[in-house]
């Protein structure tokens, strides 16, 4: 399962690197991926964008029959813009992604909504088909740093710059009051920016350090 949020996919992309490498290793099947999106997010941010493209680099194409981009958290949405707000996402920003196989479904907090993502994870368990990243670290034999997924993650800097100019914007808007909404906002945006710092670090990047102090971070 891979959560929607920036932080999540780029701190944990080594690891879930390594597990999906093992993986293959012993040709163990790809049950399916769970996606997760955050329907509360009033708009598809640049951030979100990058995330999808990264989540997409490390699937491939081939594996998008086994993929399911579940929504989340639509108790917090307007019930008057549910039906927009999923137009939007099917038709503009997940659209080429579901034209090639990804599937969506409904989280609604429940027990039997979770179960229903796993019946239908586990309805094409047997088709033997391996994520890019997959392919890339073992036939390829490359190193992480230069799998598909982990060149997205050269666009980190361009995220970087994009955070902080919301984090710019937040503190503005904090100094001529704001609400706890807008400090919590700006909380999650600078955890963002230190995970993806984190993430120029495992990859080697050598002026990591310089960035930290750029953006304010140590």
């Amino acid at each position: 399962m891979v959560e929607g949020g920036v932080s999540l996919v780029f701190s944990e992309l080594g690891s879930l690197a390594e597990a999906h490498r093992n993986r293959y290793r012993q040709q163990r099947v790809l049950g399916g991926i769970i996606y997760l999106h955050d329907v509360s997010h009033n708009r598809f941010s640049g951030t979100c964008r990058k995330n999808l493209n990264l989540f997409a680099k490390m699937c491939g194409t081939e594996t998008f029959g086994k993929v399911i981009i579940g929504t989340t958290h639509w108790s917090q949405v307007n019930p008057a813009v549910r039906e927009s707000r999923t137009t939007e996402l099917c038709q503009e920003h997940w659209k080429e992604m579901l034209e090639k196989g990804c599937r969506t479904m409904t989280f609604t907090d429940s027990y039997d909504s979770a179960i229903s993502f796993l019946e239908l994870v586990t309805s094409h368990i047997s088709k033997e088909i391996f994520m890019q990243i997959q392919r890339e670290l073992v036939d390829e034999k490359k190193i992480l740093p230069e799998t598909a997924a982990a060149r997205e993650l050269s666009s980190a800097l361009e995220i970087m710059f994009q955070l902080k100019k919301e984090a710019a914007a937040l503190e503005a808007k904090l100094a001529k009051g704001g609400t706890p909404e807008d400090i919590e906002q700006l909380k999650q945006t600078k955890k963002t920016m230190k995970a993806i710092l984190g993430q120029i670090e495992e990859l080697k990047t050598p002026f990591s350090r310089k960035l930290k102090k750029f953006f304010g971070l140590v």
